[in-house]
Formats: structure tokens, C-alpha cells, sequence
């Protein structure tokens, strides 16, 4: 874990991630490359690549007053490509073919054909310091 930051990285890291992500996937274990995250043959169970910088918040003091924090939007509906079970929702820029960010959900079961929404969420980054 850093012992220091400017307080202009947790903003700057937060807006980075709402500029460059362009699909959501639901994932059956953590990807590590974008192929694990996008392909129904590896760990994508449904995906969307309706994402884009209105799908979050402007990054804002989080509520602790100890970090930042943007939040997500809501998508709804989406089709279950693969059955499996979901415990990840992982954000990919596909024009680079990198997997963004990844966390962890409740998991899931889902069978192919039917949706799935996921629903909004906070992602936070606590400042160690500031400058």
C-alpha cells in the first residue's frame, strides 16, 4: 500500500476510469486479460457495451470526507450470454483491449436467454495523505 498521494490522484484516477470505460461485464471469475472478459467462452456470462462517461458521476469528496468516490448508473436488462454464475462486474476499454477495473458482487446464477441488471454503485479511493 503507497504511504503518500497527491490529492490530485484520486480524482484524476476516478475520471480516468469514467473517460476510457466502454463495456460493463458480468463475469464468472475475475478476468485478467479483456478476451477472459468479453468472450462467452471464457468468463463472460452478459455484457454491454453501452458505457460511457454518462453511465458515472462526477467525482466527488466521498462521504467519509477521506477519499473520492464517482458512482455508477444503473443498467438494466442485460442478456445473459453464457450461463454460470456471476461474482464479478468488470469495466473494459475494447478499443485497447484492457480490462479497467474489477470487483467483486454477490454471486449470482444466471442461464443464457435471460438478463440481469447490475445495479448502481459507489467505487471509492481513500487518500492517504494530502499535499
Amino acid at each position: 500500500m503507497g504511504m503518500w498521494q497527491s490529492s490530485a490522484f484520486g480524482s484524476a484516477s476516478l475520471n480516468w476510469l469514467k473517460d476510457n470505460s466502454q463495456v460493463i461485464a458480468v463475469n464468472s471469475t475475475r478476468p485478467l486479460t479483456s478476451v477472459e472478459a468479453l468472450n462467452s467462452s471464457n468468463y463472460c456470462l452478459a455484457k454491454s457495451t453501452d458505457v460511457g462517461s454518462s453511465n458515472f458521476t462526477d467525482v466527488s469528496t466521498s462521504a467519509s470526507g477521506s477519499g473520492y468516490q464517482i458512482a455508477t448508473t444503473q443498467w438494466a436488462n442485460l442478456a445473459v450470454i453464457s450461463s454460470g454464475v456471476g461474482d464479478h462486474v468488470s469495466f473494459i476499454n475494447a478499443s485497447s483491449s484492457k480490462v479497467l477495473y474489477v470487483v467483486t458482487c454477490a454471486a449470482q446464477s444466471m442461464t443464457t436467454a435471460d438478463v440481469v441488471t447490475v445495479s448502481t454503485w459507489a467505487i471509492r479511493l481513500r487518500t492517504q495523505t494530502s499535499d
